[in-house]
This record gives C-alpha cells, sequence and structure tokens, in this order.
C-alpha cells in the first residue's frame, strides 16, 4: 500500500496512521523516507513530473495518430468493396 500526502489529507486520524503503522512497518518507513527526499530535491521531483506529462501528451498523440491510419485503412477498405476495380 503506497501512500501520497493526499492519504494523509483525507486520513488524518491517528488510529488510520497507527493501524497502517502496525500493519506494514517497513513500508510506510519506506514511503517517509521518499517524500523527504522528494521534499528535499524540489527540482529532480519537477523534472520527474514534465517527463511524465510529456509522456502522457506523446502517448495521446500517437493513439490520435493510431486513429487516424485505422480509420483511413477501413474507408479504403470500404472505398474498395464499394467500387470493385
Amino acid at each position: 500500500m503506497h501512500l501520497s500526502s493526499n492519504d494523509y489529507k483525507f486520513n488524518s486520524s491517528s488510529r488510520f496512521i497507527k493501524k497502517i503503522l502496525l500493519v506494514r512497518p517497513n513500508e510506510e518507513k519506506e514511503t517517509h523516507k521518499a517524500r523527504t527526499m522528494r521534499s528535499h530535491t524540489p527540482n529532480q521531483s519537477d523534472k520527474l513530473r514534465v517527463s511524465i506529462t510529456e509522456d502522457a501528451k506523446t502517448r495521446r498523440k500517437r493513439c490520435r495518430s493510431f486513429f487516424i491510419s485505422e480509420i483511413s485503412r477501413s474507408s479504403s477498405l470500404l472505398v474498395s468493396a464499394a467500387f470493385p476495380h
């Protein structure tokens, strides 16, 4: 179970956090360490965020080009079926 800062905002009750600490102490420690590392290196996380958004953009572009190619292919098939050579 990975905890982000959002989880703490919504479930800030100490009982919830204690329960998690009882269940998965090592993982909680790890996420806390990761969180402190993130807070100490802001430029690193900014770079990561930029790369993630870039990935999303390229993925969208790839999907769009794929759909366009699929549509053109199917329409050409329809045309060839309607007008046999």
